[in-house]
């Protein structure tokens, strides 16, 4: 599955990795690269994203467009101790060629919506921020989009930011997590309990060409990255988050998807960010929800075992 895919992230090493597999496997028509704040602040973002644009050789081609400098209602918070103060382990980028677009990302998402209704593919794979506003300034653009596919969440997996109970995406931005959730756009959720699952080892980072510049510049990130793992958490494989959730927009079979209700806690003093699933099974049995209220699909488990083997080859391909 293909056509026309906007990407909204904020680059990091997965977004980084995740975009190099999405041009890859080259079965999709890439309209936009949108930056929000996450991992990095926005103007980092901005120019990891041009960065990647001028590596992966698309600049003149995929226009790069800022969007929200911060969470709906919170303060930022970075992961620049997971990625590196530049968001990309200190690794060289190239200069971009192409002068640094002036439309929002929020206007963007909108109009390429209306001009490709019904096919866009939004792949997001940072805070829901941009997403969220572009809902907030234009309802209708939940009904204009094809699909949403975004990396977030954990339902039956511990989180992965402090106290274990949220992962950093929806944490970041619960408040604009809940807006997409709950505005009837169709999506499919990628979370821990799949991406947690996608570990890409040491060893097959050396089956990896480093022929070109940019496998070069995935080999240096992915170093860096399997070293935080290493001394994290003691092992020496890293989840290839971002990038599963491209590969599912791709082909859902990837992972084991169960259709429900997602509620996002907001409030919560220790579960901010909490990713609550109520597959359909399980709603019949609480005849006091709303049945459209969240709708849409979670991915529980990889349903193929060697998505990271997968990942190095359309790589090397």
């Amino acid at each position: 599955m293909g056509g026309p895919v906007l990407v909204d992230a904020d680059p990091g090493i997965d977004d980084a990795l995740a975009l190099h597999y999405l041009l890859a496997t080259g079965g999709w028509d890439l309209k936009a690269i949108t930056a929000v704040a996450g991992n990095v602040p926005l103007p980092r973002a901005v120019a990891n994203a041009r960065g990647l644009a001028a590596l992966l050789g698309i600049e003149r081609d995929v226009p790069v467009y800022g969007g929200c400098p911060k969470p709906l209602m919170r303060d930022l918070e970075t992961a620049q101790h997971v990625h590196g103060d530049d968001g990309l382990a200190g690794v060289f980028l190239p200069w971009p060629s192409v002068a640094e677009r002036p439309e929002h990302a929020v206007w963007v998402i909108n109009e390429l919506a209306r001009w490709y209704s019904g096919e866009l593919t939004i792949v997001a794979i940072g805070p829901l921020t941009n997403v969220a506003a572009a809902l907030i300034l234009d309802p209708s653009l939940a009904q204009r989009v094809g699909r949403l596919v975004f990396m977030g969440g954990a339902v039956n997996v511990p989180g992965n930011t402090p106290p274990g109970v949220a992962e950093f995406n929806i944490y970041v931005d619960p408040e604009a997590a809940r807006i997409v959730a709950e505005s009837g756009m169709p999506f499919t959720m990628v979370g821990l309990d799949a991406t947690e699952q996608s570990k890409l080892s040491r060893k097959q980072l050396e089956n990896l060409e480093d022929s070109s510049a940019r496998s070069g510049f995935t080999r240096e990130i992915l170093d860096h990255y399997l070293a935080v793992y290493e001394q994290s958490r003691g092992r020496e494989a890293c989840a290839l988050h971002d990038p599963l959730a491209v590969a599912v927009a791709a082909d859902p079979g990837w992972v084991k998807l169960e259709t429900g209700n997602l509620y996002v806690e907001t409030q919560g003093e220790y579960t901010r960010g909490k990713t609550a699933f109520v597959s359909q099974a399980l709603r019949e049995e609480s005849p006091g929800l709303d049945p459209q209220l969240g709708l849409g699909q979670v991915a529980l488990g990889l349903a193929r075992e060697d998505f990271a083997g997968h990942f190095v080859a359309t790589l090397d391909a």
